[in-house]
């Protein structure tokens, strides 16, 4: 019925879309499915992180598994606020600089206990033993940007600090290869990208055998657990967890007696704090990690402290390269399409553009990675020469359907199962 009704009000587009070799007649064409049959996990067996990379064999502590387990159980029975500077005593003497520079690293977010950490390294003078490394994931809060600045100044580490980001560089870049809103379909990768990947990056730059970190226990989690010292299971690395017995309390009480900087968003709610979007603030009542990944059922951790077996790490590596290799191919095509006046449409446009228009639509919604969806563009580019050449009052619009979804009010209008799906949308639709 609704073929014979476009064919009634618009013979000149029947015309039109036969040339062009597609007439789906406001219905919903699928080829692909998103991701998924492709995208099963790879799994390893016994072979470490780096070496089912072909990369070269992660760096080796030197320390036996029991010998680190003995180490974490003696600097358990210490005093509670004794135990960091005795940690850093035994790291400063165990794991001896290289050619390549300090074999010990701190890595922080320049969240409280970072905060702590560093000052302590600081007032023993370790900090020309060491380096600091933090991870700029392109997301942060101004008002982090703002402190990593002032932090730096205060600790005089300006030639100390290595600052990593994603491959890409910037956000810009990032956004470029991955979309805007790869957080919103694929955290997992995300973080993979912008946090996992860089860490590990900057453990292998560096030549690190030991690294220092801020969790603790009372954060709860996949951290009420940890130990002082721990071999991580992706690489065989030590970890050090000087603060793993502080409380919060306790992190705060040395902040303000020692009058260090602190993040602003501290004094606005905000306990935790991450990237922009998987950030909120803390209720009333709330475990101080429970304003992270709020929208995410059950995630407590970025993956940077979650062991990678060697299947899913390469699984993600391969996932990426699908994902960037398809928004490359989107960003020109997006410039193709908007010099032939094709419309593109995002969540937040979509009721504005396609369901109120005042004009018929038709739309290519699709997946920048989908092969379909890519072999279905030069014909779609082509329909908008032909509705231009011939006057047809038509709008032709696309969106990327994998980050950008049907707003929920109307999301049952369009029945969406796969890549390239195609609707006309008639005028007055909304009414």
């Amino acid at each position: 019925m609704e073929e014979e009704q476009t064919k009634r009000r618009f013979p000149r587009l029947r015309n039109a879309l036969c040339t062009a070799s597609f007439l789906v007649a406001a219905v919903a064409v699928v080829f692909a499915s998103p991701l998924s049959s492709s995208m099963q996990n790879l799994q390893s067996q016994g072979r470490g992180l780096l070496s089912a990379l072909g990369l070269r064999r992660a760096i080796s502590s030197g320390l036996a598994h029991e010998e680190v387990l003995n180490t974490s159980r003696q600097l358990e029975k210490l005093p509670i606020e004794q135990q960091p500077v005795e940690i850093f005593k035994w790291v400063n003497a165990t794991f001896k600089p290289t050619a390549s520079g300090p074999s010990w690293v701190q890595f922080t977010s320049f969240g409280p206990q970072g905060l702590v950490i560093t000052d302590m390294l600081r007032e023993q003078g370790l900090l020309d033993h060491t380096r600091v490394v933090s991870i700029d994931t392109h997301y942060l809060f101004p008002e982090t940007y703002a402190l990593i600045e002032d932090a730096t100044k205060h600790f005089g580490i300006e030639d100390k600090l290595r600052i990593y980001k994603s491959k890409e560089g910037s956000r810009a870049m990032f956004e470029k290869a991955y979309g805007e809103k790869l957080w919103k379909v694929d955290l997992k990768l995300f973080e993979f990208l912008t946090k996992v990947e860089p860490t590990r990056r900057a453990l292998e730059d560096l030549g690190v055998k030991a690294w220092i970190t801020g969790r603790r226990k009372s954060q709860g989690g996949a951290r009420r657990d940890i130990p002082l010292v721990e071999i991580d299971g992706s690489d065989g690395r030590i970890k050090i967890n000087p603060l793993a017995n502080w409380d919060m309390e306790s992190v705060w009480k040395y902040i303000k007696e020692r009058r260090l900087p602190y993040n602003s968003l501290h004094d606005d709610g905000f306990q935790s704090i991450g990237d922009v979007f998987t950030t909120e603030r803390t209720k009333d009542g709330e475990s101080e990690r429970e304003g992270r990944w709020r929208q995410f059922q059950g995630k407590t951790e970025c993956g940077m402290h979650l062991s990678n077996d060697s299947g899913s790490y390469r699984d993600l590596v391969r996932r990426s390269e699908r994902v960037k290799k398809g928004y490359l191919w989107d960003f020109e095509a997006s410039k193709r399409a908007l010099s032939l006046g094709i419309s593109l449409v995002s969540s937040e446009k979509f009721e504005e553009v396609v369901w109120n228009c005042t004009e018929d639509v038709f739309i290519d919604i699709y997946a920048p990675w989908c092969p379909h969806c890519q072999s279905l563009d030069p014909d779609f580019n082509e329909l908008a020469k032909t509705v231009k050449e011939r006057g047809i009052n038509l709008k032709l619009a696309r969106m990327d359907g994998w980050q950008n979804k049907i707003p929920e009010s109307i999301s049952d209008k369009f029945h969406i199962t796969g890549f390239p799906s195609l609707f006309l949308v008639l005028k007055g639709s909304a009414q």
